[in-house]
């Protein structure tokens, strides 16, 4: 059994915690910020698992932890934050965290690489799952999947890694190893910004996935994120959605199109709708664009839906 303390009580987070207890470990949430929250969820999501499934219907109760001196009690730190406070979130953990621990970032991650190697209290593995959903009226919906990819940056985190690696299998997952974390975690962030900047322009995913042009619009808009990545030296095609992206913009089109066709999917989508936090990512790549003197004049088009002059 291992003790694991979760930041927040994001979709992600809730997700890991109602695994992670599952298979018999001891998992408590930190908030960093007041807000009113369910004290629990009820487990409405799909689990596509072949171990440790979760029964539909079933509640988990948030364990909350609320004095931050015993996060020294804990292996693992599971942060799963946007990517706009992965700094906030790791100074705040840093006074109470000891070498000995381990942080686990599940999120998208752009440019904050350099930042985090220098800050980070103690060893830290990415590890990005392939599964999500969101959280309605106390109701978690959405799929849980076997399958995360993870890698390290420094070597002192290969131990950890596969320390993890265990922990999660028997849980039920597959951790994936993969080497050009990286530009794995850029190439996704790309995959991410083109859909949410369009999302952001037809405010929700209902109206955007009913216009097929709207979802042609967001296709060439994630090609010309791709490029943006591949001047970071980032081969997109040796990633699943950066090989995507390089497919037919409409083929890409008509297959969303068809998915989104399934009752009520595009609603959950919107349920938690945050224009704010969708147009933050767009931006984030604007401003390396200015950084580094490159030019995306599709990008470009889409400034005035970022609130940018």
């Amino acid at each position: 059994m291992a003790r694991i303390l979760i930041l927040g009580k994001g979709n992600i987070g809730t997700f890991m915690g109602v695994a992670l207890q599952a298979s018999g470990n001891e998992v408590h949430h930190l908030l960093r910020d007041v807000y009113d929250s369910p004290p629990n969820v009820v487990c409405k999501f799909q689990d596509r698992r072949k171990a440790v499934k979760i029964k539909k219907g079933s509640v988990y109760p948030y364990q909350l932890l609320g004095d931050k001196d015993l996060i020294p009690n804990y292996g693992y730190i599971i942060m799963a934050v946007n990517h706009d406070q992965w700094r906030d979130a790791i100074l705040d953990l840093r006074p109470f965290v000891n070498p000995d621990q381990t942080l686990i970032l599940m999120g998208n991650i752009w440019d904050d690489f350099d930042w985090i190697e220098e800050n980070a209290p103690c060893p830290y593995l990415f590890v990005f799952p392939n599964f999500g959903g969101t959280i309605i009226k106390a109701e978690l919906h959405g799929w849980l999947t076997s399958r995360m990819t993870g890698g390290w940056i420094n070597c002192i985190s290969e131990n950890s890694y596969h320390d993890f690696k265990a922990l999660l299998r028997q849980a039920g997952f597959i951790l994936q190893y993969q080497e050009d974390m990286k530009g794995y975690l850029r190439t996704h962030f790309a995959c991410v910004t083109g859909s949410l900047i369009e999302v952001a322009k037809q405010k929700g995913y209902q109206k955007m996935t009913k216009n097929l042009l709207s979802l042609i619009n967001m296709y060439r808009l994630i090609r010309a994120c791709m490029l943006i990545v591949a001047n970071r030296n980032v081969n997109v095609r040796k990633f699943k959605e950066g090989r995507k992206a390089c497919q037919p913009v409409w083929w890409n089109a008509i297959k969303t199109y068809l998915i989104f066709c399934i009752p009520g999917l595009a609603k959950k989508a919107d349920a938690n709708m945050n224009l704010e936090a969708w147009r933050s990512y767009g931006i984030e790549l604007l401003t390396t664009t200015k950084s580094q003197h490159l030019h995306s004049p599709l990008l470009d088009t889409y400034k005035q839906v970022l609130l940018l002059k």
